[in-house]
């Protein structure tokens, strides 16, 4: 609007002008005769009507301006407004997951698990069976780590939905993390001791691997070694032993 403004004053100023000029040049006043007004006539309105219309030129790309300025700012907020539904849509579906996650265990039948305290139980004995098996390699050891985990085989699978839905996001860094967070703390001592496990036994690809480093954040630093030597203390002890950050602020 200013730069509208300031090319109609300058546009009248360009106006007035030649006018000034004619005024300068022929000062005998009114003229009483056709042909001397059809001359001033044509000259003025060539040079006015010229001048007149690179003004219209001027105001018609300054109008295309304003106007893609403003068709911007629309798109813009509704880029916005569609964002912040997804997010909104994207939070009540994970929080929704979260609560669900937790049924499986609570709701669980007699053929999975009894609870987290069961679950805690059979994390503890597959520890000590996959450190046995990475000592002696008995294959048999194994199998018994692979049968006792896939018990808890629903919950692991449920974990990695929730992450794959964080990916599906295409989050920014910051809000990844935030969300990996939050599965992070919500995370029993047997569920987390479920996925460090998993990195050992189950044949998972690269991205599902990430997705788990992710959510452990610190965690991945405690070995099976360290497992091991602290199995009856809980995991965010044997973090703040070995001075391990896993909560993200």
């Amino acid at each position: 609007m200013k730069n509208t403004k300031v090319i109609i004053i300058i546009g009248l100023v360009l106006c007035l002008f030649p006018l000034g000029m004619y005024i300068s040049k022929f000062s005998g006043g009114l003229s009483e005769t056709h042909s001397s007004w059809g001359e001033f006539g044509s000259y003025f309105g060539g040079i006015v009507g010229s001048i007149l219309g690179f003004i219209n030129v001027i105001l018609l790309l300054e109008n295309i301006k304003l106007q893609n300025k403003a068709l911007k700012t629309v798109e813009t907020q509704q880029e916005k407004n569609e964002m912040d539904y997804r997010k909104k849509e994207f939070n009540i579906w994970f929080q929704k997951m979260l609560d669900y996650k937790s049924d499986i265990i609570r709701n669980s039948g007699k053929e999975t698990i009894k609870g987290y305290e069961k679950m805690s139980m059979d994390m503890n004995e597959c520890i000590i069976l996959l450190q046995r098996f990475e000592d002696s390699q008995n294959e048999q050891d194994r199998q018994l780590v692979i049968d006792s985990f896939t018990k808890y085989l629903n919950i692991y699978q449920h974990i990695i939905y929730i992450a794959n839905g964080i990916d599906r996001e295409h989050l920014d860094e910051q809000n990844e993390n935030e969300y990996y967070s939050c599965i992070r703390n919500l995370l029993s001592d047997p569920e987390i001791k479920m996925l460090i496990i998993a990195k050992y036994i189950k044949e998972i690809s690269n991205s599902t691997y990430i997705m788990i480093e992710k959510i452990l954040g610190g965690f991945t630093r405690i070995t099976l070694r360290v497992l091991i030597e602290n199995r009856n203390i809980g995991l965010y002890a044997v973090a703040s032993k070995l001075n391990i950050f896993t909560f993200h602020i």
